[in-house]
């Protein structure tokens, strides 16, 4: 009876020293004293939030570092769990708290990948602040680890540690209310936009910030694709990103677009892609998200493609574009480049042979846009059996002349079937 007796009054005694613990205000730590980080401005959050720790890592050991990764160093966390766990065995407990809510992946590492001697990478780590702590300054430790491959893995090489500033929040959030990742959703309230080509498509797109925390130095950027089959707009601009200081939580913005419909688009919806830039703060890492937003253009129905041949056209080959791609990736105005098209026979059973391919340009006040040094623009090739594909490269220039958008170019084919000689325009 009387060794019961004692280990309760041991772990109500122990209960007590832990719990009383967050209520002393911990002195700051010198941040001098660290090897690698260091944090220019010192965090401050408050309880059942989340706070996100800006760091700075610097390699200065005179040696290159190979995968770095920090993390929230476990020990302290530990100590706290085992001095509640087994208060009857001898346990060294530094009576420090770990002000953070723990769950399954508050430790992983934070990879940081290779650092030069001498270089420095900027980091971040966050977490949510547990709701019993009191207000005041908190140590956070942090390990340093190299070698990492894995979420957990890596060798040690440094215990840090960073002081952070905890307030008490006026009321306490939700459970899930703020989980500190920012989301965004696109087109909330509106109609889907449409256009008629030829007409000039001009619309708003709703952006909202789904998430209860501010998004710094926000990037909207537009996704675009030279297959008009998955973007139905002209690519005149070189860049399709619209820049935010600052989008709140909750708020909403309009973004406005002015888009040309291509003129070979057939009718439909079409997804956009956008891929959003930003920061969780003022200065901390940046994240992506990618989000779709649908248009709906009306043009040519993709009956004219894909309707059955009348009788005669089963004995034609079928010579098509499957596909295309410049050398270099950009083309500039006055300067040379290679025009690489997948050319298909797409019929199942017809062969063609003695193809001549000849491309021209579309102009502008009566000048071709695209011209060849070698003074012809024409390629023969010798046969393409049923289902077969070849590539087609023609060295162009683009006129020095010209504006910034896209252009195109008509490929007319002349080839022999088994019973039709034909001339075919693409």
């Amino acid at each position: 009876m009387y060794r019961f007796k004692r280990k309760i009054v041991g772990l109500l005694a122990v209960i007590m020293a832990v719990t009383a613990i967050p209520a002393t205000v911990f002195a700051q730590y010198d941040l001098s004293k660290n090897t690698y980080i260091d944090v220019k401005k010192t965090p401050s959050g408050k309880t059942g939030e989340n706070i996100t720790i800006n760091m700075v890592f610097t390699n200065n050991t005179g040696n290159d570092l190979k995968d770095v990764a920090v993390r929230f160093d476990r020990d302290i966390p530990e100590q706290e769990y085992r001095a509640t766990e087994d208060a009857e065995e001898t346990t060294t407990y530094t009576g420090s708290v770990f002000p953070f809510e723990i769950s399954s992946n508050t430790f992983d590492n934070k990879k940081l990948g290779d650092v030069k001697s001498g270089s420095s990478k900027t980091f971040s780590l966050t977490a949510r602040i547990r709701r019993d702590v009191s207000e005041g300054y908190y140590l956070v430790p942090v390990e340093v680890v190299t070698d990492a491959k894995k979420k957990d893995d890596g060798a040690h090489a440094s215990y840090e540690k960073v002081n952070i500033w905890i307030t008490k929040s006026s009321a306490t959030t939700s459970s899930g209310a703020n989980e500190g990742t920012i989301s965004f959703e696109l087109g909330e309230g509106q109609n889907t936009p449409f256009g008629t080509y030829p007409e000039v498509m001009n619309y708003n797109m709703n952006v909202r910030n789904s998430s209860n925390l501010t998004a710094f130095d926000v990037n909207v950027r537009m996704g675009v694709n030279q297959d008009s089959t998955k973007f139905p707009f002209d690519i005149n601009d070189g860049n399709y990103t619209k820049h935010f200081d600052r989008i709140g939580g909750g708020e909403t913005i309009s973004i406005p677009y002015s888009m040309m419909i291509r003129k070979d688009v057939y009718s439909g919806y079409y997804p956009i892609t956008f891929n959003i830039e930003y920061r969780d703060s003022s200065d901390g890492d940046i994240q992506k998200s990618e989000e779709t937003f649908f248009v709906k253009v009306q043009n040519k129905e993709k009956e004219e493609a894909t309707k059955e041949f009348n009788i005669n056209d089963r004995t034609k080959a079928r010579i098509v574009v499957d596909g295309f791609e410049t050398i270099p990736e950009k083309v500039f105005a006055g300067e040379e480049f290679e025009l690489i098209l997948h050319m298909k026979n797409a019929s199942e059973s017809v062969p063609a042979t003695n193809i001549l391919f000849n491309l021209e340009s579309e102009k502008v006040t009566d000048s071709a846009v695209f011209t060849t040094d070698e003074g012809s623009s024409s390629v023969v090739v010798n046969s393409l059996g049923a289902g077969q594909t070849t590539d087609v490269k023609v060295k162009l220039r683009a006129g020095a002349w010209v504006d910034q958008r896209t252009y195109g170019l008509t490929i007319n084919e002349k080839f022999d079937s088994p019973e039709y000689k034909m001339q075919k325009k693409k």
